[in-house]
């Protein structure tokens, strides 16, 4: 088994569970929806365009890690283990394809953090509720994009941060 079909069949793993996930919280919103709307206290707009916003990008990145993990697994992978692509795996790739499965977990759990608490302070800061509340999301908030940072860093690697950098300052000199 290559690194390749290894990683692919992680990202499918991953997407079988977040679809379960996304089932179960689409369940949790109907619960608490009608719990909300039972004291109208104003908030169903706030809960509705969040719900809407992270079911679309939850369900799309659960479809495209179903249906297309070798592609994602051969864009996450990079080139060197790729060359190497027999079935003998060696350990430096295994860690590859480990390392690999626990960024996209992290990049998936921050993102869905930095929606909500950027919802909940945006909602916070337009109705000037208490701003002891207001800290609270954005410490949240700042913890969330940490955490997108390292899920970000194992996913695409040093090699691939360079990579992106380099194209961002050749933008500017063409």
């Amino acid at each position: 088994m290559s690194v390749i079909r290894l990683l692919a069949m992680g990202i499918r793993i991953l997407g079988a569970y977040y679809l379960l996930t996304y089932i179960f919280w689409v369940y949790q919103f109907f619960v608490s929806f009608t719990i909300v709307e039972g004291f109208e206290s104003g908030y169903g707009g706030l809960i509705d365009g969040y719900t809407l916003l992270m079911s679309a990008t939850y369900l799309i990145a659960i479809l495209i890690m179903i249906v297309f993990p070798v592609s994602l697994a051969r864009w996450f992978v990079p080139m060197i283990v790729r060359e190497d692509d027999t079935d003998d795996i060696q350990t430096k790739n295994i860690l590859t394809s480990a390392f690999i499965i626990i960024g996209v977990v992290l990049l998936v759990g921050s993102i869905t953090d930095i929606f909500y608490n950027g919802a909940w302070i945006w909602h916070i800061h337009s109705q000037e509720h208490n701003n002891y509340l207001l800290s609270q999301y954005v410490i949240s908030l700042l913890t969330a994009l940490i955490k997108f940072g390292i899920g970000l860093y194992l996913t695409i690697g040093m090699k691939g941060f360079r990579q992106i950098l380099f194209k961002i300052r050749r933008i500017g000199i063409k």
